[in-house]
């Protein structure tokens, strides 16, 4: 294998790695939106019983949220490099 041959696989797998990386970063942020949807949505109830119930239930949920969405973070900055124009436009929204 020459070294161009070489250059071009090793491009490939560095942006198979980087759209993997994105593609779990996504899933990532998916994950933690519904928590954060839940807490937006508990925060506009006007207060009573059943609300205290679910804000202690996503009170949970909080801490790993939050690790997902670092996480994604972190794995959207790796792949960065390798991206396309138009992927790294998706991984900025």
């Amino acid at each position: 294998m020459g070294a161009g041959s070489y250059w071009a696989y090793q491009t490939v797998t560095e942006r198979q790695a980087a759209l993997e990386d994105l593609s779990r970063a996504t899933q990532l942020v998916e994950d933690a939106d519904v928590v954060v949807i839940e807490v937006d949505e508990i925060v506009r109830t006007p207060i009573e019983v059943s609300v205290g119930v679910r804000a202690e239930a996503a009170l949970g949920m909080i801490p790993e949220a939050e690790a997902d969405l670092e996480e994604a973070l972190d794995l959207i900055e790796q792949a960065r490099p390798a991206l396309s124009d138009e992927d790294a436009i998706d991984a900025d929204a």
